[in-house]
């Protein structure tokens, strides 16, 4: 799964859920369903006049995630324990 942005004349951000070549309606819960379950998110899509701040912050969130949710696997290895859906 990936996060697709998208800012248009208007400067109005979209964001959308990407999954391989279907994209759907950004939904919280959905993102962090599918988050729980692959445990990774793949480098999002960024479209329009974004400035490089705003894609350098858009980028950084997805890292800061994939960081943690490999923190919180590898501490569910080390002691064991199933992965943890809920902490």
């Amino acid at each position: 799964m990936k996060l697709s942005f998208n800012k248009d004349e208007e400067s109005q951000v979209a964001v959308r859920l990407k999954f391989d070549d279907e994209e759907r309606e950004f939904s919280y819960v959905e993102m962090i369903k599918t988050l729980l379950v692959d445990r990774k998110m793949d480098a999002p899509e960024i479209t329009g006049e974004f400035t490089p701040s705003e894609t350098k912050s858009i980028n950084d969130m997805v890292s800061y995630i994939n960081e943690d949710l490999s923190i919180d696997e590898e501490a569910d290895e080390a002691d064991g324990a199933e992965p943890q859906l809920l902490r």
